[in-house]
């Protein structure tokens, strides 16, 4: 009998909505976290999705992350604004930056954001989702504690600093992509908790050695992919999301509070007719999914076109399935806090 639970979505969102309430997160705020969490559940991210609700129980308690934290816009230009999180949660914070982006691009065409004094930003795919669903593209990046060895090198030098790239694609769902420069430290806590070993060459123990248990590169490094590509890719993420935005860099790299995130937000309009745009991308899509195949391979899909489909199917069943690894702490949670969660065998 297959061990996962189901839940409604609306329920899952309205609980996690309650457990950052129960944090002391104002309700808007804390409806934010939950959407954000959520969405990456459905999208299939389940590494950045509702485990984070869990996995940022002892934040508030243990002061890393403000619940009152009083997120504002300190400097703001026709084209740009920064904001300061004040120690708070990233993706309230962001999400203040995405929508001052999306008003001023209506009319400028371009603008930035850059956040200062954050904290971890869930997922950059979701914001840079939002961004292309408007017309618009997107690039966003934000800065993680230190975890990546450069290349040659080794200890905990750069974050696994993530990039999110959207891109409206006509009638099509985005093309989202959502990487980072080396194995996904989340994944890998996530493989740790379910016991499992780590593919080859994502990680370093403490000693420097490569290794595929989880639990040992959990307090070893990660390796970047493709060796000096993904080192220089975290580089340039922390220079962009904490360097240029006045974030913890360095040593305070993703310190608590401390987090920085950058966004860039664009209208094709600025270089082409949008429906020209729109019919190219269209088309150059085609071509891509028209490659031929390797054997075994059903379809080509695009960067974010497997996820769309997985939300698109979640969200027209209304409900979520989550595994044993999930719904137990969920359930053990929403016990202790005395919250609804009905959850239903699947």
């Amino acid at each position: 009998m297959d061990d996962a639970r189901s839940i409604a979505i609306p329920d899952l969102e309205e609980f996690c909505t309650q457990v950052f309430i129960a944090q002391g997160i104002a309700p808007e705020q804390a409806q934010v976290l939950s959407a954000v969490a959520v969405e990456a559940d459905l999208r299939g991210h389940d590494s950045h999705g509702v485990r984070l609700v869990l996995a940022y129980q002892t934040t508030i308690h243990g002061g890393s992350v403000n619940a009152e934290a009083a997120i504002r816009v300190i400097r703001e230009t026709p084209v740009s604004v920064l904001v300061d999180a004040d120690g708070g949660y990233g993706p309230v914070a962001m999400t203040l930056g995405l929508e001052r982006c999306l008003q001023k691009v209506a009319t400028t065409g371009v603008a930035l954001a850059g956040v200062r004094n954050s904290n971890h930003l869930f997922i950059p795919a979701h914001y840079v989702l939002r961004a292309a669903r408007a017309g618009y593209l997107a690039i966003c990046t934000a800065v993680a504690k230190p975890i990546l060895a450069p290349t040659g090198g080794l200890g905990r030098v750069l974050g696994n600093n993530p990039w999110a790239f959207g891109i409206p694609a006509g009638q099509r769902a985005p093309i989202v992509l959502d990487i980072a420069p080396s194995a996904s430290f989340a994944k890998v806590r996530m493989y740790a908790e379910e016991g499992q070993l780590l593919p080859e060459g994502w990680a370093l123990d403490q000693d420097g050695n490569p290794t595929t248990e989880a639990e040992a590169a959990l307090l070893g490094s990660l390796l970047p992919l493709g060796e000096h590509k993904g080192y220089g890719l975290a580089m340039v993420s922390e220079i962009l999301g904490a360097v240029l935005t006045g974030a913890g860099y360095g040593p305070a790299s993703g310190a608590d509070g401390q987090v920085g995130h950058f966004l860039l937000v664009f209208d094709p309009g600025l270089l082409m007719p949008p429906a020209e745009f729109t019919q190219r991308i269209e088309d150059h899509i085609r071509r891509i999914k028209a490659t031929p195949r390797q054997a075994g391979v059903a379809e080509i899909l695009y960067p974010g076109e497997r996820a769309a489909r997985l939300e698109q199917a979640a969200r027209t069943q209304g409900t979520h399935r989550l595994v044993r690894s999930v719904w137990a702490p969920l359930r053990a949670l929403a016990q202790t806090l005395n919250l609804p969660l009905p959850l239903h065998q699947v």
